[in-house]
Order: structure tokens, then sequence, then C-alpha cells
């Protein structure tokens, strides 16, 4: 009984021994392998530590020990239980989109984010081809801006990134046609530029549409040839009859015009027909006689010419020429005597007649080349 009492404590140490053993298993292998979270899956090997099984060694007689009859007995050893654990090399699992790295023993190494949160930032640029909701966003604010007149779709085609060039030119930054970053976070700041507006193009005042029985210079046909001939009897045109609206006949209706108080452009419009046919149509000769903003008409003695032609700017030939030298002898006349009638020859003809008490209109009518080749003519002052 007595050696039983004795063997009670060594038995005990033994067993707390073994349970102490099994709890640190127990805790090393709860710390290794987590539980799931959130229904996520561990992506590592499971198994992460192999234990090698501790077996108990038996007891043995190492020692002597005395029985009960006091016979000396070989002593129980109890050999230290051992423990192999193999640990696996690193291994990484994932939960969440995170990479997490496991070392020896368990430790954490370090995270890392995954790759698809690494280039989050890269699918906020947008450019020709794209497509979805954020283009139509886009499209919309550039059209609210002035700068998008197309289709707000939700396709970035050539009108979209036109106009994206266009905002990025007005607000200073980096024209490439590509919303980035800094093109959409300018947008939506509320402080954009809004597209320059265009001043309206002033739309050119038309002119005056001719009527279809206005005469003019390029004219030709029947009314122009019955139109030169009224103008030759009224003393206005001395030109051929020839049905041709050329730069002697328009000379002669501005001549017309004016003695006739009408509009003096050189168009024989339906008010200048009109007063040219009519019996109250001023004469050029008329004019010459009783024009009464004029010196009162000296008496002249009436020259040797038999027959004139009417001589006015544009005319030109042989009595133009002695028109010319005529002027120039009585000091009018500057220029070369070329025979043909210019503004030079109107300016001395008009000096002329103002010197002589005529009618000053730079015609060289009858009344003018009468006195002008007359022995009366004043010459001009010195």
């Amino acid at each position: 009984m007595a050696m039983k009492n004795k063997r009670m404590p060594r038995r005990l140490k033994i067993f707390a021994f073994f349970a102490m053993l099994a709890v640190l298993i127990f805790a090393v292998s709860g710390c290794i392998r987590p539980d799931p979270v959130d229904g996520d899956t561990m992506d590592a090997n499971p198994t992460l530590l192999q234990f090698a099984t501790a077996t108990p060694v038996p007891e043995g007689l190492t020692g002597e020990e005395t029985d009960v009859n006091g016979t000396s007995a070989p002593e129980v050893v109890v050999p230290t239980p051992t423990a192999t654990v193999t640990v696996a090399p690193n291994v990484t699992f994932s939960i969440g989109g995170d990479t997490t790295q496991i070392g020896p023993a368990g430790v954490i190494t370090g995270s890392q984010t995954a790759s698809a949160s690494a280039s989050a930032t890269a699918i906020t640029s947008l450019r020709l081809g794209d497509t979805g909701n954020r283009v139509s966003s886009l499209q919309q604010q550039l059209k609210n801006l002035g700068y998008y007149t197309g289709s707000v779709d939700g396709t970035f085609g050539e009108g979209t990134e036109k106009a994206v060039r266009a905002f990025q030119s007005r607000n200073g930054l980096s024209v490439d046609g590509i919303a980035g970053q800094s093109t959409l976070k300018l947008l939506e700041s509320g402080t954009a530029k809004k597209a320059a507006t265009a001043s309206p193009t002033p739309k050119p005042t038309a002119k005056p549409t001719a009527t279809s029985s206005a005469l003019r210079l390029g004219s030709t046909g029947t009314k122009v040839k019955n139109m030169q001939q009224r103008l030759k009897d009224l003393g206005y045109y001395t030109g051929s009859v020839d049905g041709v609206f050329g730069q002697g006949t328009e000379n002669a209706v501005k001549a017309f015009q004016r003695a006739n108080g009408l509009s003096a452009d050189g168009v024989a419009g339906t008010a200048t027909l009109s007063k040219l046919n009519s019996s109250s149509a001023k004469s050029n000769y008329a004019a010459s006689s009783s024009a009464t903003s004029r010196p009162a008409m000296r008496t002249y003695t009436p020259s040797t010419l038999s027959t004139y032609r009417y001589l006015q700017l544009g005319s030109s030939g042989s009595d133009v020429t002695k028109l010319q030298q005529r002027l120039k002898d009585l000091g009018y006349f500057n220029g070369s005597v070329n025979g043909s009638f210019g503004s030079d020859t109107e300016t001395a003809l008009r000096a002329f007649q103002e010197r002589n008490g005529l009618w000053v209109d730079g015609v060289a009518g009858e009344d003018t080349q009468r006195m002008l080749y007359s022995s009366d003519a004043l010459s001009a002052k010195k």
C-alpha cells in the first residue's frame, strides 16, 4: 500500500504533461488556421502545419525501486515526450481583394493591394471609342457649356473628341482629345469656361435689284437704240445709234438726268425713260440757253463753224483734238492734245464755260463750241 501511494504523484505528473502538450498543439493549430471570414474561402493549402504524433514512451525499468517487500526494483524513467513540427513554406491567401503572405510559424509577412485596385485610376479616362453612361454624362456637360452639339448617345465619337479638344484649348489644358482626370475634374467644378460665342456675321446689304426695263452699261437691243436716238435728238448723245449701251451712251444719260433733276447714276430706269420720252424733257440746247444759275449770256460773233458734234467725257476724234488745242491756246488746258476727252479736258472746259458765262456742265454742246471758236471767247485769267 505504501508503494502504491508512492507511485501516484509520478503518474499525475505524466498525465499533466500530456494534458499541457495537447493544449499547446491546440493553441498552435488555432493561430495558424484562421476561420473563413464572411463567406470568403481560404486560398492557402489547408495543411499549414504537419504535426508528428507524440507517442508517450511506455513505462520501463531503467533504475531500481524497492517493492513492498523491500526488494530493490529497477527505477522507472519517463522520457521527456517530444513533438516534431513541420512548418509549410510561405503561403498566401486573399480575402476581399487583399493578398496576405504567411511566413514560417504563421507570421504575417505583408499584404498587397490587388492589381485590380492598383489600376483603378486607369479607368477614369474617356477617349475615342468608349461607350456607356459616363460618356453620356461627359457629352451632356460639354453640351451645357456650348462645346458639343451632337446627340447625347453615350458613344465617344469624333464629334465628342472634337468637343473635348475645344474645351481643353479654351480652358488651358493639354489638348489631346482624351477626357482624363484634369479634364473631368474641371468639367465638374462649375468654374470651366464656356465656349466662345462667335459674333454673328453681318448679312451683306443687298444691292437694289434693277427692274427688267432698266437700261445700263452693257445693255443692247432695240430699246437702247431708241434711247440713243432720243438722246441724240435732245443734244445729249453724239455717238452712233447702234443699240449698244457703251460709255458714251452712259455719259449722255447722266447729262440728261442732271439737266432734268434726276439722280445721275447713268442707268435709264423707269423714271429716266419716262422723262426722256415726255414732251417736258429738257434738251441740251435749252439748258445751254435758259439756265438761271449762270451769268447773263454774253453777245458774241458766231464762229464760222457750220456743223458740230456733241463732245463729252469719253468722246474721241479729230474734233476733240481741235477742242483741246483751242482750250490750250486760251490758257485753260495744260494736258496732252491727243484727241481723247478725259477728265482733264472736262475740267478745262468747265473753267472756260464759267469764265464765259455759259452753262457749266463740262459738255461741249453747240453754244459752248460756238463761243469757244469765236473771236469773243475770253481766255483764262492770268
